[in-house]
């Protein structure tokens, strides 16, 4: 790099011209009394801010954790990413992290960029870890699979407010527990289950799965929770689950609707993500994509 581009130390007094470079979420890092776990790399040209890295020391400062990396695009193909990401993981090396990570999103407009960036760096692969996609939920009730299915008379839907409290507890009790922890109806969020979108599956009175949405804006349904025992996940209940709560969300007049799609190991559901494909994706508005790159 020449002597008028450089890669330095983010100051205190520069955060306001930087912190544009980094994911909202991830702004407060800069302004974090305590910085001996932070790394923050400004990149400049001609005193210009051109980019960004910000990186975390975690998991008792054994892993570095590349959370913000970015380039200006007038300052683009000019070396800057390259060196943003040795200066991080220098630094976090000396912090004493022995692995680092970084996760990205694919905005289409930088992420050829970043991976090319990563393979001349030594990084290993980036792998799909989940897909984010808002859904126009109105051109989406115009499909016929919502309102064709229809229960075997063993089972009932219930709204989430009328489950009783014992089958709650019930539920809740250690030795009942059959469902895994990320897909608990019991997890505590900032915003609560929708009532009038959220349902009970059940079968002769026994709860066996639950959809769960949250109201995350005056027009946006986020579809959090679609879970139903496993010995009963390929009888085509969660896709029945799911179309009441659609049909719900009609009926509210909500236009858009946002859900996950897990593909990293371990989380991954190929027949969910095989019908998110088929059914949801035609109409999705848009669809975020996080990758996740190790060294």
């Amino acid at each position: 790099m020449s002597e008028n581009e450089k890669i330095q130390n983010l100051d205190s007094s520069d955060v306001t011209r930087y912190e544009k470079f980094a994911f909202p979420r991830f702004r407060d890092l800069l302004r974090k009394e305590n910085q001996d776990s932070i790394v923050a790399g400004a990149a400049s040209c001609y005193g210009y801010p051109a980019g960004l890295v910000l990186a975390e020391a975690m998991g008792g400062g054994q892993t570095g954790i590349i959370h913000s990396l970015f380039v200006a695009p007038r300052f683009r193909n000019l070396g800057f990413g390259k060196e943003l990401l040795f200066f991080a993981e220098r630094k976090l090396r000396e912090k004493g992290c022995t692995k680092s990570e970084i996760c990205f999103v694919d905005d289409g407009n930088s992420t050829s960029a970043i991976k090319s960036t990563l393979s001349k760096c030594g990084w290993g692969e980036p792998e799909l870890m989940r897909e984010i996609s808002k859904i126009d939920i109105f051109s989406l009730s115009k499909e016929n699979w919502p309102h064709r299915y229809h229960l075997p008379a063993a089972y009932t839907i219930i709204p989430w407010p009328d489950v009783l409290p014992a089958k709650l507890e019930e539920l809740k009790a250690p030795e009942h527990k059959w469902y895994p922890g990320y897909a608990s109806p019991f997890k505590d969020q900032p915003v609560s289950p929708h009532f009038s979108t959220s349902f009970w599956l059940c079968l002769r009175e026994e709860i066996v799965g639950w959809v769960i949405t949250r109201l995350t804006a005056p027009d946006t349904l986020y579809y959090d929770i679609l879970f139903v025992r496993e010995d009963l996940q390929k009888t085509g209940r969660g896709v029945q689950l799911l179309a009441e709560a659609l049909k719900a969300q009609f009926r509210e007049q909500i236009p858009f609707g946002t859900h996950i799609v897990m593909h990293a190991a371990g989380f991954s559901n190929p027949p969910l993500i095989r019908f998110s494909e088929r059914r949801l994706k035609p109409f999705a508005l848009r669809t975020e994509k996080y990758w996740n790159s190790y060294k």
